[in-house]
């Protein structure tokens, strides 16, 4: 798949449990066999979640990062910052794998919600107006029903869909952020239930099947149109 990366594109998966049946020994034994396996694994605690941290890397186009984050009652993984969306893939469904053959202790009744998301950072300067995209017209047309032209010179947007049952939600999000002079296409998907029958990486696998293909949609559809290009 072809994303667009300017860099700072971040990508995350998380399990989410519905009680708190990650146990201390299997944080250890991750711990372990993350640090063990080469030079430039750490182990640590993230500041803002208080989630246990295994990470490596800085960021820099040598040395992305890519991080696991444990607690008691959910699975994170986290990468960022010069990582392409393939490197990505490959390394999320290889770390699932290997954390899931550590336990046998995580049925698939025992998971609340499944969430995958994506982010887009775009320099303010490689991106169009909406009012430069055809595509974006007839919204913006829509819009100056009920806007006035002087509001119409800066937006965002967040928008929310799923199935009938409410188990499967897609949420997408284009907005500025003055700080970083970026422009972010965030999306996001949620199952909020999973099959019981199968196991928990059969539900993942799936999960990420109809991410991938629908984000690759979001991509082209909505990212890509709003793109200066060189």
């Amino acid at each position: 798949m072809s994303v667009i990366d300017f860099g700072k594109n971040t990508y995350q998966s998380e399990i989410m449990f519905k009680f708190d049946c990650i146990s201390p020994d299997f944080i250890l034994i991750v711990a372990r066999s993350f640090a063990a396996r080469a030079p430039g694994w750490f182990v640590g605690k993230d500041q803002q979640t208080g989630q246990s941290l295994i990470y490596t890397g800085d960021g820099s186009p040598k040395s992305p990062f890519f991080q696991v984050k444990l607690s008691a009652d959910r699975i994170v993984l986290w990468v960022g910052w010069n990582v392409s969306y393939t490197a990505w893939t490959e390394w999320r469904g290889t770390v699932v794998k290997e954390l899931l053959s550590q336990s046998d202790n995580f049925p698939s009744y025992f998971v609340a919600q499944l969430v995958t998301h994506a982010s887009i950072a775009v320099p303010a300067d490689k991106s169009k107006k909406g009012t430069e995209s055809p595509e974006l017209a007839p919204l913006i047309e829509f819009s100056r029903r009920y806007v006035s032209e002087e509001y119409m010179s800066k937006g965002a947007g967040h928008s929310i869909f799923s199935n009938d049952a409410g188990t499967r939600i897609i949420e997408t999000q284009v907005a500025g952020n003055p700080a970083t002079q970026d422009n972010t296409f965030n999306y996001l998907h949620r199952w909020t239930a999973i099959n019981p029958r199968v196991s928990v990486e059969k539900n993942l696998e799936e999960h990420f099947e109809l991410f991938d293909n629908l984000f690759e949609k979001y991509n082209s559809a909505l990212s890509a149109p709003l793109i200066k290009k060189p």
